[in-house]
């Protein structure tokens, strides 16, 4: 950035300058940013619009946030569907740009272009604009930017914080090179935030990036009970580098001669879905292999896939047949890999660089001959005196296992009190659940936190309370956290905090729904209630409530995903008065 002014106007008039080209004005007014649905996650660095708003004097530049594995992480497997941003005076042109993964200090390939319409956006205020194609998050650096133009050289169009400027939060160019605005004594946030779909992937039963080794000794050498060698023969163990990293500092090279083996256990897996994952750069004028095996076991060993890169950007994949599948991978540039096993359906995918390039029958091998119906190790192998691959972020994750299987989540209110109940049928490295409340249309907070049962096959009971609430209308979710600090978000309660002065069922929400909805009831004295649904030939087909209760206002969720579509009743019985709604389910 050649030049920048930094003018900061109190009410608009009065000014101070500096002798540089981008600026900052404090505008009238404030503005909270957008709320979003529960199933959707904001990133971001910034704090709320303080008035403020920057400005370049005419010159186009682009804003920016770069999102780290801190915070994507958890997210991995979820979509980036939205971007909010401050937009605080008029430009003339505005565009989204998403950037993937580069370096610390710049990012890598474009991946979305969205001009916007400023006739649509909001001048004073956040803007959410949703992308016309949505991001997958993978977990790694993720820039959101956005590119600004003022062709009149007097507005300062894009919000900022009032700081302090955090090194993720602050990117700025203008003249081709990416630099902070801390650096030129602007020491504040853009007010620039990603919209996650929240879909975590599921817990990784191994992963690595090997940034926790030393550069330079051999992988094998320095984590043995994750990593192996083929015999242990000499050369074998690949060493750690810091030449090259999809997540930075180090990853693992492959050179000729280097075996490297990662064994999924002493016996191999023999049913369920499996998804191997990893990043791969190749040098210009390098080359790299790798395979995936049936089964580990020295000169026994069962090949179900063999995938080359070649030199010069063509690479070859065998998987059930001795015909190679031919395909093209980018040079000297990070690129995903991933094998998807299904057992159960005997059958292999591999996708290379997002493009799924094979399919077949699992059991017939990488060339066609029968193979076991078994998944045991990634192998990666210097076939050549051309290879030199580096590996990074390798990852094998059970696409089968449910983390929680949370079967319940009800909510009973007694007067300014709510009790929330939720049951799980199993669960799975889980750390606990966070319980999460908001008031109307306020943000979520989190009010307590409730510690999990870790992993258990049996049926566990949980409880809360939140007392001494004041008259209104409130919404809870439970947020369940692994061990790993992967979490996922149950569905919502609704909840209404008011003596009930009027017995019965109101109508359930949404409706029509697929496969769940949210049933609200009120009970105006103790009674033993009965609340169930039941189909229109009368048959009982789910009892949702069947105790003693005090009076009060309640709601459940009924999910119907067992059931065909149709019309069912929703019946409340107590020993004074019985009241029925219809539902309609439409799968």
């Amino acid at each position: 950035m050649s030049k920048f002014n930094t003018l900061l106007f109190v009410f608009f008039f009065a000014a101070f300058s500096f002798a540089q080209n981008f600026s900052v004005v404090q505008n009238n007014t404030k503005s909270e940013s957008p709320s979003v649905t529960e199933a959707l996650v904001v990133v971001h660095y910034d704090g709320e619009n303080a008035g403020n708003s920057i400005g370049d004097g005419g010159t186009t530049f682009i804003a920016g946030a770069r999102f780290t594995p801190a915070l994507l992480g958890p997210l991995t497997g979820g979509e980036l569907r939205f971007v909010q941003f401050y937009y605080a005076q008029a430009a003339t042109g505005l565009t989204v740009k998403i950037y993937d993964a580069g370096s610390a200090t710049a990012p890598g390939a474009l991946l979305v272009n969205q001009p916007l319409d400023l006739g649509s956006l909001t001048v004073g205020g956040w803007n959410e604009v949703e992308l016309d194609d949505y991001v997958s998050i993978a977990g790694t650096d993720l820039w959101v930017c956005l590119e600004v133009a003022d062709a009149t050289g007097a507005n300062y169009p894009l919000g900022c914080d009032e700081g302090p400027a955090n090194p993720d939060g602050d990117w700025v160019n203008d003249s081709g090179v990416w630099e902070h605005l801390a650096g030129f004594s602007l020491n504040y946030n853009w007010n620039i935030r990603g919209v996650v779909e929240d879909s975590p992937a599921p817990a990784a039963l191994f992963f690595d990036n090997f940034d926790s080794y030393t550069a330079g000794t051999g992988l094998a050498a320095q984590n043995p009970s994750f990593w192996t060698t083929w015999d242990g023969g000499a050369g074998e163990d690949p060493l750690v580098s810091n030449a090259f990293s999809h997540s930075s500092p180090n990853s693992v090279v492959i050179i000729q001669d280097n075996d490297l083996v990662k064994p999924f256990g002493t016996t191999p897996y023999t049913t369920g879905r499996y998804r191997i994952s990893f990043f791969v750069y190749i040098p210009s004028g390098k080359a790299g292999y790798f395979n995936t095996l049936a089964l580990f076991n020295g000169s026994n060993s069962q090949w179900a896939l063999e995938c080359y890169f070649d030199v010069g950007g063509n690479g070859r994949l065998f998987g059930g047949s001795s015909t190679a599948v031919t395909f093209p991978w980018p040079i000297a540039t990070w690129f995903p890999v991933e094998v998807e096993v299904d057992l159960d359906a005997d059958l292999g995918v591999v996708t290379i660089n997002g493009t799924a390039i094979l399919s077949w029958q699992w059991t017939l091998g990488a060339n066609g001959s029968a193979i076991q119906k078994t998944l045991h190790a990634s192998d990666f192998f210097g076939d050549n005196a051309n290879c030199q691959m580096f590996v990074d972020d390798y990852t094998v994750v059970d696409l089968g296992v449910v983390p929680v299987e949370l079967s319940a989540f009800t909510a009973n209110v007694n007067k300014n009190t709510v009790t929330l109940n939720w049951t799980t049928e199993s669960e799975l490295n889980n750390n606990g659940f966070e319980i999460q409340r908001k008031f109307g249309d306020d943000q979520y907070v989190t009010i307590g936190i409730v510690q999990g049962a870790g992993t258990t096959t049996q049926r566990t009971n949980y409880s809360y309370t939140d007392v001494d609430l004041v008259d209104g209308n409130y919404t809870y979710r439970l947020k369940q956290v692994d061990f790993s600090g992967r979490y996922e978000y149950s569905n919502e309660i609704f909840v209404e905090v008011n003596a009930p002065t009027e017995f019965g069922i109101q109508q359930n929400y949404p409706n029509p729904f697929n496969p769940s909805t949210n049933i609200k009831y009120s009970v105006t004295e103790p009674s033993f209630v009965k609340l169930a649904v039941y189909n229109m030939l009368g048959e009982e087909v789910a009892v949702l409530k069947n105790e003693f209760m005090m009076s009060g206002t309640f709601n459940v969720t009924f999910d119907a995903a067992s059931l065909p579509s149709g019309i069912y009743i929703c019946k409340l019985e107590t020993s004074y008065a019985v009241s029925a709604i219809k539902m309609m389910l439409m799968k």
